[in-house]
């Protein structure tokens, strides 16, 4: 017995009746693509806010390592500036030198900025390397004026390694404790 021609309801293409029952449900073409591209706008758009979660996350702790190194330098600097007994000649905005006191005893102290690293100084020891990355080499400024400095004010402008277009600053005014008493 050989198959009738009819026309498939779907395409209305001809089919053969015998291999393809009516009852049958498929998928066509169209709908696969349609469903893959739907599929695929979802992904794009998951996978770019993970991306940009991740960039931000990166962002955040480089900018949380850069200010954790930027409070312990500024503590050193504003403890050594408050025990200071005297604003020594020399000093200006990119070098802070001070007689203060180091363990008790009376010492010479001095913060200098050479390039982008600022360095710590105590009597007559090797420097030692405080902050990196400065953005700016003018750290200090002092009020009245260098000679007769009853304030200083420390300005960190420090640019994180991983992101060095951005620029985190923190600053502090120091008053002298002990000025006047070596």
């Amino acid at each position: 017995m050989r198959p009738t021609w009819s026309r498939s309801r779907r395409t209305s293409a001809p089919d053969r009746v015998g291999l393809r029952r009516s009852t049958e449900s498929g998928t066509t073409i169209v709908e696969l693509v349609v469903t893959i591209g739907l599929i695929l706008v979802v992904l794009g758009t998951l996978l770019g806010a993970y991306d940009s979660a991740a960039r931000s996350e990166a962002f955040v702790q480089d900018r949380a390592a850069t200010l954790d190194e930027m409070r312990v330098t500024m503590d050193r600097v504003t403890r050594d500036a408050r025990q200071a007994s005297a604003v020594l000649a020399g000093s200006g905005p990119d070098r802070l030198a001070v007689e203060t006191y180091v363990l008790g005893a009376p010492t010479t102290v001095v913060f200098a900025v050479s390039g982008d690293t600022l360095t710590r100084q105590v009597g007559n020891e090797s420097p030692s390397v405080m902050q990196r990355h400065l953005a700016s080499s003018a750290v200090f400024s002092y009020a009245p004026s260098v000679d007769s400095a009853q304030v200083v004010t420390v300005t960190l402008a420090v640019r994180p390694p991983a992101r060095p277009q951005n620029v985190v600053t923190i600053s502090s005014e120091v008053s002298f404790r002990n000025e006047g008493a070596a």
